[in-house]
C-alpha cells in the first residue's frame, strides 16, 4: 500500500470516528458486512475510488471533501504534469502558489483525528470576528475544514428533517 493510500485511509477513519459512526453503521448504509470495512481499513482489500465515494456519501460528505481533508493545500510547486495540464488548458503559465503553501508531509493518524476534532470544536464555538487578510496559515486551513464540516452538518440536518 502506498503512503498516499494509507494517509487517505487514515483520514477516512478519523472522519468516521469524529462524526460518531461505526463500521457497522456505514456497512449497513452500503449494504456490505461490517467485516468488509474492517478488511478495507486494514489494507487487506485494495482501496478504490468507488470505496472513497461510497463511504463519503454514507457519512454525509462529498468525495471531494474527503480529498480536501486529506490534502488541504495544493502542492507547491505543482508537479510537472499538473503544471503542463494547466498550461494547456489555460493557454498560459499556471499561477504561482504562495510560498506558505509549501508541501508538508501528511500528519500522523492521531494528528489527523486531532485536527478534525479541533475543527469540530471551533464549529461549535461562537464565531470570532473576521481577521484581516494575510498569508495562508494553519489556522486558515482549519477554517476551510470547519466550513466543510458546517456544510456537512447542514446537509445532515436536512437529511434528518426529511
Amino acid at each position: 500500500m502506498t503512503p498516499e493510500t494509507q494517509h487517505l485511509l487514515t483520514v477516512l477513519r478519523s472522519v468516521i470516528r469524529v462524526l460518531g459512526y461505526t463500521y457497522s453503521d456505514i456497512a449497513g448504509k452500503l449494504g456490505v458486512g461490517s467485516g468488509y470495512l474492517s478488511r478495507l481499513f486494514a489494507g487487506k482489500i485494495e482501496l478504490k475510488v468507488d470505496h472513497v465515494v461510497s463511504i463519503a456519501k454514507a457519512i454525509g460528505l462529498e468525495p471531494e471533501e474527503i480529498l480536501q481533508l486529506a490534502w488541504p493545500q495544493p502542492k507547491n510547486p505543482p508537479s510537472l504534469g499538473a503544471a503542463r495540464y494547466r498550461e494547456l488548458v489555460a493557454g498560459s503559465e499556471p499561477a504561482r502558489r504562495p510560498a506558505s503553501w509549501a508541501a508538508e508531509p501528511p500528519p500522523a493518524e492521531g494528528d489527523v483525528e486531532a485536527a478534525v476534532a479541533k475543527a469540530l470544536q471551533r464549529l461549535l464555538a461562537p464565531a470570532a470576528p473576521p481577521r484581516a487578510a494575510s498569508v495562508t496559515t494553519e489556522e486558515d486551513v482549519e477554517k476551510i475544514v470547519e466550513r466543510m464540516l458546517r456544510k456537512f452538518f447542514g446537509n445532515l440536518a436536512q437529511v434528518k428533517a426529511e
